[in-house]
């Protein structure tokens, strides 16, 4: 069995908690490990920085004063302890005001009430729409109120103006730029100009809509798919969901190194070496992990391994059980050799690839951990460049 190194952080903050390693199964999907969408163990900063325009008008602002609690009240509320979230409240018109600042957190039935008072905030001679300066404000309010937990913006527009959005765009990826995902939920239906803004101010797969099917329902899901990231420096799988056009993350981080190494010694701590168990993730860690770390290295280490016991052929789980390969994914090129102990990828011919075994043959290798999560608060540093 190899050993297991690194150190691993988000661009913006820093756990002083790590929660101890989960045990795992083998995969339900062979694409990875599900990230936990549990809410109540998640752990976010979020602000939400609301239209009160008059375009978005009392009637919105009252959908969004049950909508909002809806969506928050699985979520563990409050300012002390690792699994909690923190809700802090921006809204904005031709001015910008913070109604409920992330330190004034106590627990969800002071969030409630906060949430019942948007529809006071309405400003109905006023269908300015600030959008720059709010998201600016909320991004400064994140470095005045820093916590350990994982910052997300959700901006709820309704109204467009060519001066309120001016430059939001650049603040928007300024923002991103610093490890902060923006979510963004279009009012404005009827606004070509607004949906095409937001959506060039949302992260990747996070711009919704106020009459989207299950809106309410996707957003929870949304939030931990936020706190389901890897450490700088490794890699992330997802897939697309048509269903509600975003992307599903998995929990699983991928790196490597770049050096010959008896794979009997490979060292991938706090992971393994990396599972090759679908086509889908197999091209995705040939189109980032192998170009950037392995530098186009055409043989690498897998956590193919023979299992002394009953000499079958097997994959770690990040506890370092294992589960059995099945036989079919990646299919082995030739028989193994009665002494044949791991296996590697061979790139062949131009793009082409195929498993191989050997006896401790020592090449580059390539590493997963399990990612932060929900459910796991773990090591945020770096990792180092190799």
């Amino acid at each position: 069995m190899p050993t297991t190194a690194t150190t691993h952080t988000s661009s913006t903050t820093k756990s002083t908690v790590i929660s101890p390693t989960p045990s795992f199964q083998p995969p339900v999907d062979s694409n990875g490990t599900p990230c936990s969408s549990d809410t109540s163990q998640a752990w976010l900063d979020i602000l939400f920085v609301i239209d009160t325009s008059s375009t978005m008008g009392k009637h919105n602002l009252r959908e969004l004063a049950g909508g909002l609690p809806t969506i928050m009240e699985t979520f563990n509320i409050a300012q002390n302890g690792d699994h909690t979230t923190r809700v802090g409240i921006v809204t904005y018109a031709t001015s910008v005001t913070i109604r409920y600042q992330l330190n004034d957190v106590t627990n969800f039935n002071d969030l409630l009430i906060n949430f019942s008072k948007l529809p006071s905030y309405v400003t109905l001679n006023d269908n300015g729409v600030n959008a720059n300066d709010a998201l600016q404000q909320a991004f400064d309010h994140f470095g005045s109120q820093k916590s350990q937990r994982i910052p997300l913006i959700v901006l709820i527009a309704a109204g467009y103006d060519e001066n309120g959005f001016q430059n939001a765009y650049e603040t928007a990826k300024k923002i991103k730029d610093n490890g902060i995902s923006i979510i963004t939920i279009d009012f404005g239906l009827s606004d070509n100009t607004l949906k095409i803004e937001l959506g060039s101010i949302a992260s990747a797969g996070y711009n919704y809509t106020s009459d989207q099917e299950g809106v309410y329902d996707i957003l929870p899901f949304a939030f931990t798919q936020i706190n389901c990231f890897c450490p700088q420096n490794s890699y992330q799988f997802r897939n697309h969901n048509s269903l509600w056009n975003n992307y599903t993350k998995f929990a699983d981080c991928y790196y490597g190194y770049n050096i010959n190494t008896n794979p009997s010694f490979a060292n991938c701590d706090p992971g393994v070496l990396a599972a090759i168990t679908s086509p889908e993730k197999f091209n995705f860690i040939t189109d980032t992990v192998v170009p950037y770390v392995l530098k186009g290295q055409k043989k690498f280490t897998i956590g193919l391994h023979k299992f002394e016991g009953d000499l079958t052929w097997k994959w770690w789980n990040y506890d370092i059980s294992e589960f059995p390969y099945d036989n079919v994914y990646p299919e082995m090129s030739q028989t193994p050799a009665p002494n044949d102990n791991y296996g590697y990828m061979w790139r062949y011919s131009g793009f082409n690839w195929k498993l191989q075994t050997g006896n401790n043959v020592s090449l580059p290798y390539v590493c997963q951990m399990k990612a932060c999560d929900a459910a796991y608060i773990c090591d945020q540093s770096p990792l180092k460049k190799v």
